[in-house]
């Protein structure tokens, strides 16, 4: 049996891997500008600083890269949220953590624009880390069910949205920069953004790959766990302090992109992989491949001009967020009381 989970993980692995390449390819060769799959492989074996070769090197490699990186680290994040909560329709976009980090950077990029990209995630992990801690404490010091803490999340969201909106209506200077920021969007992608991101993604990484043991025990409940001589307690707040780094430094670079939280562990779910670090594993490959394929279908809604790619992970979410609230609730998934 243990094999044949091995052999399945396996499988989905070297599969998500396969279609990353093909996807990220696909992604490179769609623009404006006519990019063949030779002029790829020139820029890589025989660079010659040719426009084909600079567009590739400086514009399309660098926002693929994001792509994976962002699309890893929400899907990651909304995995560890469904597991702590045992909700299904956990996500750091559900529960207002993202709300939190866009908040934090809209404010920075209104009234401190001078300030660089490493004190936007800062300030984006202290929104974060405060919705989180908010969100945590209510749903422990009054014993909510997973659908109230749900409830909850969105009421929180709906508020920081509101007084986001409030600050881009008094600063309509800056208010279409800022529109297209809080759409999610990955056009804008230099390498400077992925060594700005791929430090506090190698340390979520790291962090949730030393508790993966401890999750798995945590899925028979916090009395189970305990007895069986986990630390409940510090598993949660390592775990949350993961979901804070990879979603607010996700948000700080491409802005709140929605839903590939929510999306990615449901259909990971479905390849029959039962332990965590395969899980968080499928869910990082699988998570990059999806943004991936939002940012071309972005590219070819109004082809040759493009879209922000959370249009369409938005879209794609809300549609996906109804079905599955109505399969728990008809299910009883998701308690009411």
């Amino acid at each position: 049996m243990e094999v044949k989970k091995q052999n399945k993980f396996a499988l989905f692995a070297i599969i998500g891997l396969f279609a990353i390449v093909v996807l990220l390819l696909t992604d490179i060769l769609i623009g404006m500008s006519n990019i063949g799959f030779k002029d790829i492989i020139d820029s890589i074996f025989n660079y010659n600083k040719s426009k084909e070769h600079l567009i590739i090197t400086t514009i399309r490699l660098p926002r693929v890269l994001l792509c994976i990186l962002v699309g890893a680290s929400m899907a990651i994040s909304g995995l560890i949220m469904q597991n702590l909560t045992r909700n299904p329709l956990a996500s750091p976009q559900v529960l207002g953590i993202n709300s939190g980090a866009t908040l934090a950077v809209v404010i920075i990029m209104v009234f401190l624009p001078q300030l660089g990209y490493k004190i936007k995630i800062l300030c984006a992990f202290l929104g974060a880390g405060l919705i989180g801690m908010f969100v945590y404490v209510i749903g422990s010091v009054k014993n909510l069910s997973p659908l109230k803490i749900t409830l909850v999340g969105i009421s929180i969201q709906l508020f920081l949205s509101s007084i986001t909106k409030s600050i881009m209506l008094f600063n309509e200077s800056k208010t279409s920069d800022l529109v297209f920021w809080m759409i999610g969007g990955v056009h804008h992608a230099q390498f400077i953004h992925i060594l700005a991101i791929l430090p506090w993604f190698i340390v979520s990484i790291l962090l949730i790959t030393v508790i993966s043991n401890s999750m798995d025990t945590l899925k028979m409940g916090d009395s189970i766990a305990i007895s069986l001589g986990e630390n409940v307690k510090l598993t949660k707040i390592i775990s949350t302090i993961t979901v804070i780094l990879l979603s607010s430094s996700s948000v700080a670079i491409a802005g709140p992109i929605s839903f590939v939280g929510l999306i990615t562990p449901h259909i990971v779910s479905k390849f029959g992989v039962r332990n965590f670090r395969g899980n968080f594993i499928l869910c990082g490959i699988y998570g990059g491949n999806l943004l991936l394929l939002s940012d071309i279908v972005s590219k070819l809604l109004k082809y040759p001009y493009e879209s922000p790619v959370g249009i369409v992970t938005a879209f794609i979410g809300a549609v996906f967020y109804i079905f599955l609230a109505n399969k728990e609730m008809k299910r009883g998934g998701v308690s009411e009381k």
